[in-house]
């Protein structure tokens, strides 16, 4: 089991390292739309980075479901494990203090952002590579 643990591990932060130069290319047409039409208010800013926040959300759970539903129970245990322990890692990792996440300034909340489409994107990966399982 503690093997199993380390190689999710070990993918998460490939996820990680690859989330730094990884560009949005999941993020739907309408975030782009938004962003530039914000215009650098802040208020705009955070409001279109909140619904891809959500829409991204949205699209972890999908993903997580789907693959949850293909692993055997020890397999859908660890990777819960993963993902509960991916939430703790994300939150730390962007700094989140506060309960509310809407509450979070815009830097956090971009951060967010990435990380999720990230982990969206390796949950994706996993599903067409069984062997990643």
């Amino acid at each position: 089991m503690k093997i199993k643990i380390n190689q999710y591990m070990g993918v998460l932060g490939m996820g990680f390292i690859l989330m730094s130069t990884y560009t949005f290319a999941q993020n739907n047409l309408d975030y782009e739309i938004c962003m530039k039409a914000a215009k650098n208010q802040m208020k705009e800013l955070k409001s279109c980075q909140m619904d891809e926040y959500k829409l991204q959300e949205k699209r972890v759970d999908v993903q997580l479901k789907k693959l949850l539903s293909k692993l055997e129970d020890n397999q859908r245990e660890l990777l819960q494990i993963n993902q509960d322990r991916w939430l703790i890692q994300r939150k730390k990792m962007c700094g989140i203090r506060s309960v509310e996440i809407q509450d979070a300034p815009i830097v956090q909340l971009h951060c967010l952002v990435k990380a999720t489409v990230t982990r969206a994107e390796l949950l994706e990966v996993q599903l067409r590579n069984k062997n990643l399982l």
